[in-house]
């Protein structure tokens, strides 16, 4: 093998790995960027009553009888 093969294949690999690890960081950045709009979607479910999903097993707050229509 000469030192001219030997160059070659070392700048390959050096290309390769340079690939590896721009794709390695953009696909942890996508990672990260949903983890993160996940929790702050859930927090703002938490504190924000109007973000929470509709569920007609729990009570609505602010409905009270004086509001109820008359039947006639």
């Amino acid at each position: 093998m000469s030192r001219r093969e030997d160059n070659t294949s070392g700048k390959l690999e050096e290309f390769r790995m340079m690939i590896a690890a721009i794709l390695i960081s953009i696909l942890s950045g996508f990672g990260a960027g949903y983890a993160m709009r996940a929790w702050r979607s859930r927090r703002r479910r938490v504190r924000h009553p109007l973000y929470q999903p509709y569920d007609p097993a729990m009570p609505q707050p602010g409905v009270s009888l004086a509001r109820a229509r008359r039947a006639f």
